[in-house]
């Protein structure tokens, strides 16, 4: 975004030395956009860094700074039952006029349906092992032609080349040790010390929603917000995120669409869990270009408001695949166990914004470390919340 990259620009360089150890991650945002079929070796990328990188628990590679590169390889899918082929390298980190050469591979792409190799290679996904190929040999052996038909007239065919835009995410890894001369970011990026009276009010909300259809413990509440809906609104759509849909039949069939065709759906329903008996205010997620894999969290507004601001509490979940529940009748998502990562996401997506005053971090002794969804996914927490304060003029 922009606006932390001014920030960066601005802030006063009192330029610290540090190591970027091999191994470390660096959580970017492509400025560039590539593909399989459009990009070719040679072509000049960028994207820029989107979270901190701490080395001892002090930041060293602030986000703002920027990452340049070239694509490698670039190779359209051969057929059905080939993969098309990305391959990117970031070679140079430039930032508070400092400009290094680094050693990289691509890691991971953020909800992606393709996969990344060991060598850093991009895989698209094989036409053949979709959902829709596989609805297609049950229709072709059970029905014949002319559910075929009906199936050709309702769903699109997957596109099997990969075609990240500008704004796509991904994860970079280290290589090689990087000596880096990098200035400080604003402030707000080092959490605050919580006063007692904010601790007091984290410690008295609720820490577990509940599925209301049956009635079961869920995700746990790991972010408070304190702002009005429309500084919540602004933030999260500054970050990237959509407002989710409710669930009704247009947005059900939708979202099966969006599964068999293997694609995205930036505005899918979410199902329904309560705090207090109460059904979420807000309902927020960013994919990329897969239903089976999201960023998502409910927002629930509370009843006390802290010192003139009104308080929302939330419960953050990362989408890592789709199964179906036998017992439900239904597709259901997977979430990744470690839930303090999508905290911890949310808290960076949105002070990358420019739009967060202050971030802290609240100790919840009573909240236990490992607890089960209501479909059975294991939560893992250091049982901490996360209070983010929202810029009142942003």
């Amino acid at each position: 975004m922009k606006t932390a990259t001014l920030l960066l620009a601005l802030w006063p360089c009192h330029v610290h030395a540090a190591t970027i150890d091999a191994g470390a991650g660096i959580s970017v945002r492509l400025k560039t956009r590539v593909g399989s079929a459009i990009s070719k070796a040679g072509d000049p990328i960028q994207a820029e860094v989107i979270a901190p990188v701490r080395n001892g628990g002090r930041i060293i590679v602030w986000p703002g700074t920027l990452l340049n590169g070239t694509v490698k390889t670039a190779t359209p899918a051969p057929s059905a039952t080939g993969r098309a082929l990305l391959l990117l390298d970031f070679d140079s980190l430039a930032g508070s006029g400092n400009t290094v050469n680094i050693k990289t591979i691509v890691a991971g792409v953020d909800n992606a349906r393709e996969k990344v190799d060991a060598n850093g290679n991009i895989l698209g996904i094989v036409a053949s092992e979709t959902y829709s190929a596989m609805l297609d040999r049950e229709i072709g052996q059970k029905w014949g032609g002319f559910l075929e038909n009906i199936k050709k007239s309702l769903f699109e065919e997957p596109d099997s080349e990969i075609l990240m835009d500008a704004g796509v995410e991904l994860t970079v890894r280290v290589l090689a040790n990087v000596d880096w001369n990098g200035a400080p970011g604003p402030a707000v990026w080092n959490p605050a010390v919580p006063p007692q009276p904010l601790i007091d009010l984290v410690n008295a909300q609720p820490f577990q929603t509940i599925a209301e259809k049956p009635p079961k413990p869920s995700d746990i509440t790991n972010l408070m917000f304190l702002g009005t809906r429309e500084q919540i609104e602004a933030a999260f759509r500054a970050a990237g995120w959509t407002l989710a849909l409710d669930t009704n039949r247009d947005s059900g069939f939708e979202t099966f669409r969006a599964l068999v065709e293997d694609r995205g759906y930036k505005e899918a329903p979410m199902s329904s869990l309560l705090l207090d008996g109460r059904k979420p205010d807000m309902n927020w997620e960013k994919q990329f270009d897969t239903f089976a894999r999201r960023h998502h969290l409910r927002i629930f507004a509370r009843p006390a408001g802290y010192n003139g601001s009104p308080v929302w509490v939330a419960s953050s979940t990362h989408d890592n695949g789709i199964s179906f529940s036998r017992q439900d009748r239904t597709f259901i998502h997977r979430v990744v166990s470690r839930i303090d990562d999508e905290r911890d996401k949310v808290v960076s997506d949105l002070t990358y914004t420019g739009k967060v005053r202050t971030v802290y971090y609240v100790d919840r002794p009573a909240v236990p470390k490992q607890l089960s969804n209501a479909t059975g996914d294991t939560l893992t927490t250091d049982g901490r919340m996360a209070v983010i304060a929202l810029a009142e003029n942003p």
